[in-house]
């Protein structure tokens, strides 16, 4: 079995440009539409929070060499997060290849 280590490839969602965009002009965005802000904030705030230690993490050891591994939560918002539809696809594919 490989170690979770070697499977697993570290997402920065914060390096996406959406997530830049959505950083620097969120609260403005509120300012001028609330009631449209306020339908979608949930999903917003929890992008704006994807991949954020502060946000919440995972603790991992690798038995194989002792290392540890801090993992943060992800958001699981597909329609904005590249990160997290990239996920999403990457875990369903082979799901749906066998099923058909």
């Amino acid at each position: 079995m490989v170690p979770v280590a070697h499977r697993y490839r570290l997402r920065h969602p914060r390096a996406s440009p959406i997530w830049s965009v959505f950083d620097r002009y969120w609260s403005d965005y509120q300012a001028a539409y609330p009631e449209r802000a306020h339908a979608v904030e949930t999903t917003v705030r929890a992008f704006q929070r994807c991949g954020d230690c502060q946000a919440g993490f995972t603790h991992w050891r690798c038995e194989g060499c002792d290392h540890d591994f801090l993992h943060a939560f992800t958001c699981k918002q597909r329609m904005i997060c590249a990160s997290c539809a990239q996920r999403l696809t990457l875990t369903l594919a082979p799901v749906i290849a066998e099923e058909i």
